[in-house]
């Protein structure tokens, strides 16, 4: 009863608004947003709990939840904030992700009513004790995905896997070095990946708008090398350890 009395949530935003623009970047992919309104909001928002970890690359907090109007139904859904290099990239659960930066680019609206409404909720988890969250986050946001190397065992016959495994180890008999590897031939080689598992979702796409799509964005200047073609280059990039703390090699950021 107290609950009701004094923390009702009356959300501004529809769950299905927010879908629709988080997802509109591509559920994998990172939205960059250069607006000091909207930063602040997620710096005010962090001061607010202490971070859930800490370390010389980035700081963390796993427990932020976002109220939304969904269905006729009040819910509240998860979101993780990392701060890197001064940026803060907001993960909402299995709709996409934020990065935020400083700036003068003034963006939409919702954007900056994301990070009030969240503000506003975190105090009434504070005076609940965490009890609203009990009550308004939905189950599809409560259970997790299995990897399907748990549960498809059986996909492949036996035969078939000795089959591949042993021409894994033939290859590797055979000791095949590479001299070099240019950001050309990486980004190519990168594709195969995202052309086997996003399939029609990567058919017209460039090898490069493949990384934008789905990579991480922490490349440590890797995508700035000036001669794409040359594996001169890319060494160079690599030797001298300036991407230490990014992850460039991250083909999928989740």
């Amino acid at each position: 009863m107290f609950m009701r009395k004094t923390c009702k949530i009356v959300p501004k935003l529809s769950f299905y608004e927010i879908e629709s623009y988080l997802k509109r970047h591509g559920s994998l992919s990172t939205f960059v947003i250069e607006d000091g309104r909207v930063y602040d909001l997620v710096r005010n928002l962090t001061r607010t709990t202490p971070s859930s970890s800490k370390d010389e690359y980035d700081e963390r907090w796993e427990d932020f939840y976002l109220p939304l109007r969904r269905s006729g139904r009040e819910i509240s859904i998860p979101f993780t904030i990392v701060l890197y290099r001064d940026n803060f990239f907001c993960v909402f659960f299995r709709l996409g992700t934020l990065e935020i930066r400083k700036g003068d680019r003034k963006t939409q609206d919702i954007y900056s009513g994301i990070f009030r409404e969240a503000l506003r909720f975190q105090r009434m988890i504070e005076r609940t004790a965490g009890a609203i969250v009990k009550k308004t986050v939905p189950y599809d946001f409560r259970t997790g995905r299995i990897t399907g190397k748990y549960v498809l065992s059986r996909m492949m016959s036996q035969k078939e896997k000795e089959k591949r495994l042993n021409n894994y180890r033939q290859h590797l008999q055979k000791e095949l070095t590479v001299r070099g590897c240019s950001l050309k031939e990486y980004l190519g080689t990168a594709a195969l990946c995202y052309r086997k598992a996003f399939r029609k979702g990567a058919a017209k796409l460039t090898p490069r708008q493949m990384h934008d799509e789905w990579a991480e964005k922490r490349v440590g200047g890797m995508l700035f090398i000036k001669y794409p073609d040359s594996r001169r280059a890319f060494s160079r990039w690599y030797n001298r350890n300036g991407w230490t703390g990014a992850h460039p090699f991250e083909i999928v950021f989740r």
